[in-house]
C-alpha cells in the first residue's frame, strides 16, 4: 500500500505532466510540509510559472490578432496589449473629451480601478491615450472592460452615437447681446463635454426687464 508521502508525490508528477494549473496549484499546496518532496516541490512550481506564462502569451497573441476597427456604438473601445519585463500594459486612444471622463474627477475612476483590480491607470497626454498595467494580463483585461463601461456612459459618446443614429434634439435659447461672451465660453465648455453643436444667429432679443410691483 502506498504510504501517504507517496500518494503526494504521485498526485504532484501526474498533475505537472498532465500541464493543468488548476490541478498543480492544489497538488502544491497539498505537499506543504511533506518530507523528502522539496526537489520535486521545486520543479512543480517551476513548471506552474511557466504554465502560466504560457497562458499569458497565448492570451496576448490573441489580443493582437484582432483587427483594430473604428469606434461603434456596441464596441466604443478597443485596445493594444503587450508584455515587457514581467508586467502586462493596454493602451487604448480615445478623444480628449473622452479621457477626462474615464479618469474621474480628481482621478477617482483611476483610483478605484486600482482598488478593485489591482491596476495602474494614467493618461499619455500627447498621445491621447488611455494606459493600463499590472503584473497578471487578467487584471489588465479586466480593467480594461471597466474603462470600456466608462467609455460607454461619456456625454460625448452617447451624443456621437445618438447623431449617428440620427437621434438628437434641437433646443433655440434666445439672449441679450451683451451676455453672448459668456455663453459663448461656456458653450465651448458644454460642447466638448457633451458633444453638442452650438450655433449663434444674430438677430434682435429684447432686453431683459423686471416689471415694477403694483402699488
Amino acid at each position: 500500500m502506498a504510504s501517504a508521502v507517496d500518494r503526494v508525490q504521485m498526485r504532484l508528477q501526474e498533475a505537472m505532466d498532465q500541464g493543468n494549473q488548476a490541478s498543480l496549484g492544489q497538488a502544491i499546496d497539498a505537499s506543504k510540509g511533506v518530507n523528502g518532496l522539496k526537489q520535486l516541490r521545486r520543479s512543480a512550481k517551476a513548471r506552474l510559472k511557466q504554465l502560466s506564462a504560457d497562458q499569458n502569451r497565448s492570451m496576448i497573441g490573441s489580443r493582437m490578432q484582432q483587427q483594430q476597427h473604428q469606434q461603434t456604438t456596441e464596441e466604443p473601445l478597443t485596445w493594444r496589449t503587450s508584455e515587457q519585463g514581467g508586467r502586462y500594459r493596454a493602451v487604448a486612444h480615445l478623444p480628449t473629451s473622452i479621457i477626462g471622463w474615464v479618469i474621474g474627477h480628481k482621478g477617482c475612476n483611476a483610483r478605484m480601478l486600482k482598488q478593485q483590480t489591482g491596476t495602474e491607470l494614467w493618461v499619455d497626454v500627447p498621445g491621447q491615450c488611455v494606459i493600463v498595467e499590472s503584473r497578471a494580463i487578467q487584471e489588465v483585461e479586466g480593467a480594461m472592460e471597466t474603462v470600456n463601461d466608462f467609455v460607454k456612459t461619456a456625454p460625448t459618446f452617447i451624443a456621437k452615437a445618438q447623431s449617428t443614429s440620427g437621434g438628437g434634439v434641437t433646443q433655440t435659447v434666445q439672449c441679450p447681446v451683451n451676455l453672448l461672451p459668456s455663453i459663448q465660453r461656456l458653450s465651448r465648455k458644454i460642447q466638448a463635454e457633451s458633444g453638442a453643436n452650438c450655433v449663434f444667429a444674430n438677430c434682435k432679443v429684447r432686453p431683459f426687464s423686471t416689471t415694477q410691483p403694483q402699488p
